[in-house]
């Protein structure tokens, strides 16, 4: 009988005393047992290494890993890098589990998939976002290249377990200088393209927190950050094998995600530019000639 597999929990932390207790308390709860928590305390000035090492005293898998801060993608890498467990589950410090999650992964999972998500319930400050992920999104299964780079993110991070040897197989999370937001959209595709199978739980089993700031984060970051994915994505060989017109069709799309947010942001010149470029990048798309005419006379509201 082949032996249950081991999952590591590796938690980014950069001043994440708020909510740390809370994440901790969930991980811990988990129906199938943990392996180890793996927090990686990011050079934080406020008292996450406190709360660490008070629940390293009663329950010795939660683990502090220390180092200067450097930011995300090198933080979940570290995490990986101490991991032991055959498989990966990522946690983001102020998010949360349902008791039964790692189980029901654990078991959804066969010799062809490589990593299991699950859909998601927003709390705190969602605003207009809908309770339930999936309400607003497709969340697919199986060969899903073609969904991320259409559809955008849909995989959230702390919904996530993967096998150890495919994050390693392409290389971790990226540390590319242009990609600081969106580098886990950036590693589901490099997994999707290198031939990784998915499983997705249709069930809300992971917990995510909408804080304000969620929704206000630098609309220039995040436009280059895109952009850098989908040409990333665009140019590995199976980004390469779509057809032309899919490939302008998403970066259409991508540009004109862009002039929508550089336009909620009060950036009229930036999102009349970017709505130019999805229309000159997709012709075909009303969408991009309507958004176009839209930021061009429309104030942000």
């Amino acid at each position: 009988m082949t032996p249950a597999p081991r999952v590591s929990v590796v938690i980014p932390a950069y001043n994440a005393a708020a909510y740390l207790d809370e994440t901790l308390a969930s991980a811990l709860a988990q129906t199938y047992p943990v392996h180890e928590i793996l927090v990686v305390d990011d050079g934080s000035t406020d008292g996450t290494g406190a709360v660490i090492e008070a629940w390293h005293g009663r329950d010795p898998r939660v683990r502090r890993i220390r180092q200067p801060n450097c930011g995300i993608s090198a933080t979940r890498n570290h995490g990986a890098a101490v991991a032991t467990g055959e498989w990966l589950a990522w946690l983001d410090a102020d998010d949360r589990w349902v008791p039964e999650k790692l189980e029901r992964q654990i078991l959804a999972r066969d010799a062809r998939v490589s990593l299991v998500y699950t859909d998601r319930r927003n709390f705190g400050e969602r605003g207009p976002l809908p309770e339930i992920a999936s309400e607003h999104i497709d969340m697919p299964s199986g060969e899903v290249f073609e969904a991320l780079l259409c559809q955008g993110n849909f995989i959230t991070t702390s919904s996530v377990v993967q096998t150890r040897d495919s994050f390693w197989s392409v290389g971790g999370f990226t540390t590319d200088e242009r990609v600081p937001v969106c580098e886990d959209w950036d590693l589901w595709l490099r997994l999707a393209a290198a031939g990784h199978t998915v499983q997705c739980i249709l069930a809300p089993l992971t917990e995510y927190r909408v804080h304000a700031v969620s929704t206000s984060r630098s609309p220039k970051r995040m436009t280059v950050a895109r952009e850098a994915v989908v040409e990333r994505a665009l140019n590995t060989p199976a980004g390469r094998s779509l057809p032309f017109a899919l490939r302008q069709r998403v970066r259409g799309e991508t540009l004109r995600t862009n002039a929508w947010d550089f336009h909620r942001h009060g950036f009229r010149r930036e999102a009349a530019l970017a709505a130019a470029r999805a229309v000159a990048a997709w012709p075909a798309s009303l969408e991009s000639v309507r958004e176009l005419l839209r930021v061009v006379v429309t104030p942000a509201g």
